[in-house]
């Protein structure tokens, strides 16, 4: 069953089955132009992305989706206060109120060192791939990320930092981040 997003009505969402699991998909714009998927990070879900989804659905096919556990999302069996909207706060509070929810996100990152593990037999990675990151952003610096990408065979990817915003790029600065896919995409 397809629904329109509150926000932007260009968005629909919509379950697809992957591997058995239910996942909650937002899509807009046209599905004969280039695909883009967006992966929300911790502790956010697919509607970090909803504004920049606004602003390039003219020019791609654009998908976000809630990851296992989070959100409209089935689980799988076995920053900065101030950056986003008080809405989208309580938003993520309810996305991750179910106790499968935060088992999932944490899971992520404790699920690290063996996907380090798994990943290290693994061949190299060409897909390009676009790191953004927040330029007030705390933490290692992006091109100690990026280091640390390409030891592990990520070999084409481009880091661009956003002006003006921490950790919640897409949504502090939608514009802006849609700027950099497009020129990415483009390039």
């Amino acid at each position: 069953m397809n629904t329109k997003s509150t926000t932007f009505p260009a968005i629909t969402h919509w379950q697809a089955n992957v591997n058995g699991i239910s996942v909650l998909v937002a899509e807009a714009g046209n599905k004969g132009n280039q695909t883009i998927l967006f992966l929300h990070g911790f502790p956010e879900n697919r509607q970090a992305f909803e504004g920049v989804m606004n602003e390039l659905k003219d020019a791609y096919h654009l998908l976000a989706i809630d990851l296992p556990g989070i959100g409209g999302s089935e689980a799988i069996a076995s920053g900065d206060k101030n950056a986003i909207s008080e809405s989208n706060r309580n938003y993520y509070a309810a996305a991750y109120a179910q106790p499968s929810s935060l088992k999932a996100g944490f899971g992520w990152y404790r699920a690290f060192p063996q996907d380090e593990k798994d990943n290290a037999h693994c061949s190299p990675i060409t897909t390009p791939v676009l790191y953004l990151r927040g330029k007030n952003e705390p933490g290692d610096s992006i091109e100690q990320y990026v280091a640390g990408f390409k030891k592990n065979g990520l070999l084409s990817i481009k880091p661009i930092l956003i002006p003006d915003c921490g950790h919640f790029s897409a949504e502090e600065q939608p514009v802006k981040v849609a700027k950099a896919i497009a020129e990415f995409v483009a390039s």
